[in-house]
C-alpha cells in the first residue's frame, strides 16, 4: 500500500512540474516577433546613423564646392558627384 502511494506522488511530482515548464516556456512566435522589433530597432540606428553622416559630409564639402552632389548607394558606399570639367573634377578629388 505505501509504494502505490510513493509511486503515485512521484507520478504527480513528475507531471506537474513538466506541465509548470510547458506553462512558462516562451513560445517560438513571442520570441520570432521580439528578434524582429530588436532587427529594426538596429537597422534605424544604423540608418540614422548613416544619414547624420551623410549629412555632415555633404555640409562640409558644400562649404567648399558649389557642384558638388554627395549621396549613398545600396552598398552603404558614399557618391560624390562632381559637375564641372576636368580640372576642377581633379581639385576636388585631390582636396577630398
Amino acid at each position: 500500500m505505501f509504494k502505490k502511494i510513493l509511486i503515485s506522488a512521484g507520478i504527480l511530482i513528475i507531471l506537474g512540474t513538466s506541465s509548470y515548464s510547458l506553462i512558462n516556456k516562451p513560445s517560438k512566435a513571442d520570441t520570432a516577433v521580439e528578434n524582429q522589433k530588436e532587427q529594426k530597432r538596429v537597422v534605424t540606428k544604423e540608418k540614422e546613423q548613416m544619414i547624420n553622416t551623410l549629412e555632415r559630409v555633404a555640409a562640409k564639402i558644400h562649404k567648399k564646392y558649389q557642384s558638388v552632389v554627395v549621396s549613398m548607394n545600396s552598398e552603404k558606399e558614399l557618391v560624390i558627384q562632381v559637375k564641372g570639367d576636368q580640372d576642377y573634377f581633379n581639385s576636388v578629388k585631390n582636396d577630398i
